[in-house]
């Protein structure tokens, strides 16, 4: 006994079907870019903000171990003022303190680096522990982009949303398909031409009603679409306010900033008069070590505001993207 069965089924015109799905895995792909884009430029945010905490911690160490030579260098030349009778031991004592605490505030700054370094090696996957120094970097804004990347997902999906209401619709627009079928089907191979049969037509589909469920599809990729559309301007608004609000800062920091450098140099001016008169003996040690404590602390105020500015301008940039 032998038996056999073969059907073929041809749709006719769906180069369209085709092309549509086409585009929809083309646009899916597209958003799966730009999310990766996304998470790129958010790590790239989160990597500078760990490099400007690093200058700042380094910025801090540098100040800080220029006023630690300048104290040592105040010491000896006391010391040996005192040696003379010129200066009280008490002053050298004086100095030794303030140096100590000095040292105590690098010590700080260098732990705080050394922590940052560790974050920053984990944001970008190194394994190296060893202590680095950074170089300086003078961030910049970037130039405003025509269209906001982060709106552009919004854009996608309204486009897939669309897309997935053409496939919906396809089954509304008629079809044509041909088919063959061929059998064969005995119990003796010399019967095998008259137990053979073959058949072919063409089927022709169309619906003419489908309960309003076209309508009802429709009304849902609109909401769906409208929904979108107000993610996104939610989306553009929610940037422009960080960028104002981002801008204003930055523009009361600098005029912080600027003060502060001035009155960096009059008490710079000052500390070279104070200078002069303790090689004379004649200046109070505790005068002295007074102004010092009063220049450390406003360039320590100086470089956190400068720092603050830097985060800032890389915020700034983060959602002028």
């Amino acid at each position: 006994q032998f038996q056999g069965l073969i059907n073929v089924n041809k749709n006719l015109f769906n180069a369209s079907k085709i092309e549509l799905y086409q585009q929809i895995s083309s646009t899916q792909i597209n958003r799966i870019e730009n999310q990766i884009q996304l998470n790129k430029h958010t790590l790239e945010k989160q990597v500078i903000d760990q490099y400007i905490l690093l200058l700042r911690d380094q910025r801090l160490m540098v100040v800080t171990d220029s006023l630690i030579q300048l104290l040592e260098n105040q010491k000896n030349i006391v010391s040996i003022l005192a040696n003379s009778g010129q200066a009280l031991l008490a002053d050298v004592k004086l100095i030794e303190i303030e140096l100590k605490n000095m040292q105590i505030k690098k010590r700080n700054f260098e732990i705080s680096f050394g922590s940052n370094l560790l974050i920053m090696n984990n944001l970008c996957g190194f394994e190296d522990t060893s202590v680095a120094t950074v170089q300086e970097y003078d961030i910049q804004f970037i130039l405003s982009p025509p269209n906001s990347q982060f709106t552009e997902q919004y854009s996608l999906d309204s486009t897939i949303a669309q897309y997935n209401q053409d496939v919906k619709n396809n089954k509304y627009i008629p079809t044509v398909n041909v088919f063959a079928n061929g059998g064969v089907s005995g119990v003796q191979f010399n019967q095998f031409f008259n137990r053979f049969g073959f058949s072919a037509g063409v089927g022709f589909n169309w619906i003419i009603f489908d309960g309003h469920q076209k309508a009802l599809n429709e009304q849902t990729k609109m909401l769906q679409q409208n929904s979108l559309n107000s993610y996104k301007e939610n989306m553009l608004i929610t940037i422009n306010n960080q960028k104002e609000s981002t801008s204003e800062q930055i523009d009361a920091i600098s005029e912080q900033l600027h003060e502060l450098e001035t009155q960096m140099e009059s008490y710079n001016e000052v500390l070279l008069l104070y200078q002069k008169s303790i090689k004379q003996g004649q200046m109070s040690i505790v005068n002295y070590t007074t102004v010092l404590k009063s220049i450390l602390n406003m360039r320590i105020n100086y470089y956190q505001l400068k720092t603050k500015k830097e985060l800032l301008i890389n915020t700034y940039n983060y959602w002028n993207w």
